[in-house]
């Protein structure tokens, strides 16, 4: 004879597992830096990234930060480059996320502005309002924006007048592409220098966003 509420509970219970291992992709890809990333904030765990996105799209990796260095964490949706972002973790039980990276041509994930993977020069700077600096190309950091100029995007590091500064939440590195790289503008903005966004070259060039780096605020 069938004991049918232990059915009802083995299936429900099947029915839990099935819905977190498995989860669709959200229907909110709005990065809000230094609040969210879709519904990664400062206090998501690692286990509710599993919760959040089904455990078979989490997986742990080191990431890379540049010049050799790594830190532990993980990638959501690892084996999708337009939904992947990677997690580092500020704290050895994976409790508080200290940054969440995007690194590609493009990606469904963006800011409230529509900034996103492979967004281009010009259009950061009609976002911004006023052309704003950015780091040389042909390093490990290169094509990051340092600052935001006199411009609304503070959000990427701003001077005020009196030299007091806003907090940056989000760094756009940018890259041209490999038809522009054999550009002669190109050898014009590269090295360990800082560049307006309004420099020739740089405008003929209209790099594009190649990673993002997105913090979080408790």
């Amino acid at each position: 004879m069938i004991d049918r509420p232990n059915v009802v509970v083995t299936v429900c219970a099947l029915l839990y597992v099935a819905a977190t291992q498995a989860q669709p992709p959200p229907s909110d890809w709005l990065i809000v830096p230094g609040e969210r990333v879709g519904p990664i904030t400062a206090t998501t765990s690692e286990a509710m990234l599993d919760t959040f996105f089904g455990a078979d799209n989490v997986e742990p990796i080191d990431v890379y930060l540049g010049e050799g260095f790594t830190e532990p964490g993980v990638a959501v949706y690892p084996r999708d480059a337009t939904q992947r972002v990677e997690v580092v973790w500020q704290d050895d039980a994976h409790t508080a996320p200290k940054e969440v990276r995007l690194t590609g041509d493009s990606s469904k994930w963006k800011t409230p502005e529509g900034i996103s993977l492979g967004s281009p020069l010009r259009e950061i700077e009609r976002l911004n309002g006023f052309p704003f600096r950015l780091a040389g190309f042909a390093f490990d950091y290169g094509g990051t924006i340092t600052e935001c100029g006199r411009g609304r995007l503070s959000m990427l590091g701003c001077v005020n007048r009196d030299e007091t500064s806003r907090g940056r939440l989000l760094v756009l590195r940018l890259s041209p592409s490999a038809e522009a790289r054999a550009r002669p503008e190109y050898r014009q903005v590269i090295g360990d220098s800082d560049f307006s966004s309004g420099h020739p070259a740089m405008q003929a060039l209209n790099p594009g966003v190649y990673q993002m780096i997105v913090f979080l605020s408790r």
